[in-house]
Formats: structure tokens, sequence, C-alpha cells
């Protein structure tokens, strides 16, 4: 499942970027509206919801890597950054890392939040045919233009163009719906 390339390693920096900034953006207007008590409780609870979003979007349309490594990868970024430009630039002190509210439960929060969704949606199962195959399919040339996912999804599985929609299997690969309701249940392995 692990694809760590250029497409993998952009789409998270991007995604982990996109979380920080959005977190830093509530946490300095806060700072402006509202005591910096009040700002920390609703930093807490933004920055999971936050990577929440983020990962659901991951994992739902990408899902390149495992939960497990998505976490530690945002996780990762996000302390990166906030070394970086949060305490080197703006505070120039690390007196931030002191704080367990304000600092260390939000990290903690984004790495459960990012892995416990990505659990769930992975668990689903709904999207291994777009996960686990995405790179299958543009590695094959079969991502041309004009091209619908579905039509692509079909080609690679080898369901004809009019089957019934493509359900996915026990085993990871995709089998199409018979008529007969019966039939649409697949043996325990």
């Amino acid at each position: 499942m692990t694809s760590w390339n250029l497409q993998t390693v952009a789409l998270l920096l991007g995604l982990a970027f996109v979380g920080w900034t959005l977190r830093e953006a509530i946490t300095r207007i806060g700072l402006q509206l509202t005591t910096p008590s009040t700002t920390l409780m609703v930093h807490a609870i933004a920055a999971p919801l936050i990577f929440g979003v983020l990962s659901a979007f991951y994992f739902a349309r990408y899902h390149f890597t495992s939960p497990l490594q998505t976490a530690l990868v945002f996780v990762a970024i996000v302390i990166v950054i906030d070394i970086a430009v949060v305490a080197l630039l703006i505070l120039r002190s690390f007196d931030m890392f002191a704080s367990i509210e304000g600092t260390w439960l939000p990290f903690a929060l984004i790495f459960a939040s990012t892995y416990l969704l990505g659990s769930i949606v992975t668990r689903r199962g709904t999207y291994s045919i777009r996960s686990a195959r995405r790179q299958d399919l543009l590695m094959a040339g079969i991502g041309s233009k004009g091209s619908s996912h579905l039509q692509r999804t079909r080609r690679l599985m080898h369901l004809p163009s009019s089957s019934p929609r493509a359900q996915t299997g026990p085993d990871g690969l995709g089998r199409a719906r018979s008529a007969r309701p019966d039939a649409d249940s697949f043996p325990a392995s």
C-alpha cells in the first residue's frame, strides 16, 4: 500500500501545511479576540477537527500511505513548522514547547484524529479499488484522456462496460454484482 514517491510526499506536505495554516490562523485570530486560555482551548479542539477532515479527505481520495504513517507524517510536519516558523521566527523562543495544553495536547490530538479517521475510512474498504489500484492504473497508461474513473476501473478488473456496479470482495479484487440477491455475498475466508 505504501507508495513513497514525489506525488505522495507533495500531497502529504501540502495537506499538513494547509492544516498547520488553518490551525495557526485560529490561534492568531483567537489571541486577538479572546483570552489566551480560551484560545488554547479552541486550538486544542480545532486542531484535531482540521486534521481529521484533511485525513478523511486524503484516505477517501488517495490513501497512498497507512493511517499510522500518515499520522506520523502530519504530526512531524506540524512540529517542524512550529519549530521553524513559530518558535524561531515569530516568538524567538522555545517556551511554547513547555506548554502541554498549548503544544503537546494538540500534537497528540492531531495524531489521534488522523490515525483514527484513517483507520475508519480504510477499514470500510469502500476505497480499496481507488487506493490500491490508482497508481497501477496510472503506470499502465489506462488514465488516458476521455476515460472516466469507472471505465478505467472496469478495464483494470476485466469487467464489461455494461456490467452492474463493481463490488470489492474480501481478497481486494472487484467482482460484478449478480442479479440474484443471494449471489452477492462473498464466501467466508
